[in-house]
């Protein structure tokens, strides 16, 4: 369907597998349009993603320094955010999705290129996390079109599999 890859936030914890797998699923599909956005504070603490991301090829962008709700914040404290964000990207995405003028005149001062998701696998959260691979999946094929931004998040262990299995045009998870 021509989607970009998008990919939020950070692994909960070394060795968790969740960048690996949607490296693994976008190489074997031979898939160039991802971006992962990630804040600064993981940038900064996990030098082994970055380094897997950069060498398998793919961009990051920038999730703020801390993953803020940017609209409850002051031009000077958006702007700190923005900066204390992964060095050297294109790509912005506002925690949450959130944003307002003030937000959007400040991504804009900062050079980025605001890139909000258009269809979502509904893997964040407490719900979210709780989703099975099926489910995300199904919230994939029935939210994007071609030339959607897909949303998906780098700490929920069923989303590379569900990626997979779209990607391979299979139905379900399992098959």
């Amino acid at each position: 369907k021509n989607l970009t890859w998008s990919f939020d936030d950070c692994e909960d914890k070394p060795g968790q597998g969740v960048v690996s797998g949607f490296i693994a699923a976008l190489k074997k599909h031979a898939v160039t349009r991802a971006i992962f956005f990630m804040t600064g504070d993981c940038y900064r603490g996990r030098p082994d993603l970055v380094s897997l991301i950069h060498s398998a090829g793919f961009e990051i962008g920038n999730h703020t320094k801390t993953h803020a709700d940017l609209t409850k914040l002051s031009a000077a404290k958006i702007d700190a955010e923005i900066r204390g964000g992964p060095p050297g990207t294109r790509y912005f995405r506002p925690p949450y999705g959130a944003s307002n003028a003030l937000v959007n005149s400040r991504i804009k001062a900062a050079g980025l290129i605001n890139l909000i998701w258009s269809a979502s696998g509904g893997d964040s959260g407490l719900e979210g996390l709780t989703r099975s691979c099926d489910r995300i999946l199904e919230d994939i094929v029935h939210t994007s079109d071609p030339g959607d931004a897909v949303l998906l998040h780098m700490y929920n262990p069923n989303s590379p599999a569900a990626m997979e299995a779209y990607l391979s045009g299979r139905p379900s998870c399992e098959d």
